[in-house]
């Protein structure tokens, strides 16, 4: 048995103990008011058990600078609310539902793109498409004219939707959840509430689903493409009851620990997208979709594939990829690896988007350092790893796409890093503890191609997909 302190159970302890809840509890299978529950919560209580635990770090928040008066841009926020709303959009075939993590990046044209959507837009034709987002995490410049802003429509979401969609459960629900409730505690130590959780989980989704049926019921887009499908189940619902198809693009590393995606044999998610494109053959054999395999489909990574460039590689050069979840543990390892080598090499910390603002607050240490930490993105990250040799990380993106540009890596034995367990397995990459465990003189397997990650010819793959669903027409 475990021991369960607050800090005493780790990332891949808390997995297996939480799998092990879900299939003795018949989580798959709970249904209240005709809503799959558990489709909905699923991730949410793994992330407040991993959240409690003290596994992760918070997320770092933006600072938000507050001028006397209003500035142009804010005078004028509600006319753009009302204008790219729902009621002055024209009718587009293609729908791509845009999401706050959708970092934006200038690209040769000088504007601010959606790295996820805008290349297959251009690549569909702009004209066929309709980009949504929230005003909110919107840019002033964005590459792609074709803008919905949900704002308007979330406004009267939040303002009628409680009063709409009130739930209230039977006592033998109230006796179920309880229940559930309670044993999540006892195996975690750690107060879920998962009854009010359910409850706010199916009000927000029924008017969600409410309202965005009635949307898209009067737009009529012959497909729906979006990111991180967790927490966006009522959409996935609007549309197949209106028999639309859903296509979810791959936005970041997925692997057996991912609850947003990875499901047992036996478990199932009835409100998954229809089609998930992946970004190569790597991740369909990850892990277990809870659709058929037929509809898990190769796409690329359009953004990453676009910065690609020549490798000149500078053998003293290290890059470290930050990310907030774990960034105190990691910044802390690079200062110490950089006492170590002195001025031999030359150390970058690559921050992520999100810590930008707060990484003197957080890591003050590193301004002492003989590190140069790179804190925005006038310069890209392709341009960081092909003058790096080496990269230090843990589990995002960014470490594969390091790998693929013929990184040297060291993953940090932090939490999360069991995301890239396959890699440690097969020697693409080095599993360190410690800052005197990293050898630059050591053998790694470079018998994988960079294509197994971020396949070639994403333009070609995405065609031959809407021709395949007959959506060219």
């Amino acid at each position: 048995m475990v021991q369960k302190g607050k800090y005493l159970m780790g990332f891949n302890c808390i997995f297996h103990e939480f799998r092990t809840l879900e299939d003795n509890l018949g989580l798959f299978n709970l249904k209240i008011k005709g809503v799959n529950v558990w489709d909905l919560v699923r991730f949410q209580v793994f992330e407040k058990i991993i959240r409690e635990k003290g596994v992760f770090e918070s997320r770092p928040v933006k600072v938000v600078k507050h001028e006397h008066g209003k500035s142009p841009k804010e005078k004028i926020r509600p006319i753009e609310w009302l204008l790219k709303s729902p009621i002055f959009q024209g009718r587009k075939d293609f729908y791509f539902f845009s999401a706050a993590s959708s970092f934006r990046r200038n690209g040769g044209d000088n504007k601010a793109w959606d790295i996820y959507f805008d290349h297959l837009i251009d690549s569909i034709g702009p004209e066929s498409c309709l980009l949504i987002e929230s005003l909110d995490t919107a840019d002033s410049n964005p590459h792609t004219k074709n803008v919905m802003y949900t704002n308007l429509l979330d406004g009267v979401i939040r303002r009628f939707g409680c009063s709409l969609f009130r739930v209230k459960f039977s006592d033998f629900e109230v006796e179920l959840l309880d229940g559930i409730d309670a044993e999540i505690q006892k195996m975690f130590c750690v107060r879920a509430n998962f009854p009010s959780m359910v409850s706010s989980a199916i009000s927000y989704h029924l008017t969600n689903l409410f309202f965005y049926k009635k949307l898209l019921l009067i737009k009529s887009p012959k497909a729906v493409f979006l990111i991180s499908s967790y927490g966006r189940e009522y959409l996935i619902d609007a549309c197949r009851q209106l028999s639309i198809p859903v296509i979810e693009i791959q936005h970041g590393v997925i692997s057996p620990f991912h609850l947003g995606y990875s499901y047992p044999e036996g478990g199932k998610k009835v409100l998954f997208p229809d089609y998930f494109l992946t970004m190569g053959k790597y991740w369909e054999k990850s892990i277990r979709f809870p659709i058929d395999d037929v509809n898990i489909i190769t796409l690329g990574a359009p953004y990453i594939s676009s910065e690609m460039h020549g490798v000149r590689k500078g053998k003293k050069n290290i890059l470290f990829v930050s990310q907030w979840s774990v960034g105190t543990k990691l910044s802390l390892f690079a200062m110490e690896l950089s006492l170590r080598l002195g001025k031999e090499y030359n150390l970058y910390y690559k921050l992520h988007p999100c810590e930008y603002d707060t990484w003197r607050d957080r890591y003050p240490y590193l301004e002492q350092a003989n590190i140069n930490v790179v804190q925005n993105d006038d310069v890209s990250l392709s341009e960081l790893f092909s003058e790096c040799a080496f990269q230090v990380g843990v589990y995002s993106t960014a470490v594969f796409q390091g790998i693929a540009m013929g990184c040297k890596t060291y993953l940090v034995n932090l939490p999360g890093v069991e995301h890239m367990n396959d890699l440690v397995k097969i020697g693409i990459v080095k599993l360190v503890d410690h800052p005197s465990q990293v050898d630059f003189d050591a053998e790694f397997n470079n018998g994988v191609g960079s294509d197994y990650f971020f396949a070639e010819s994403w333009g070609l793959n995405m065609a031959n997909f809407i021709r395949r669903l007959g959506l060219n027409n």
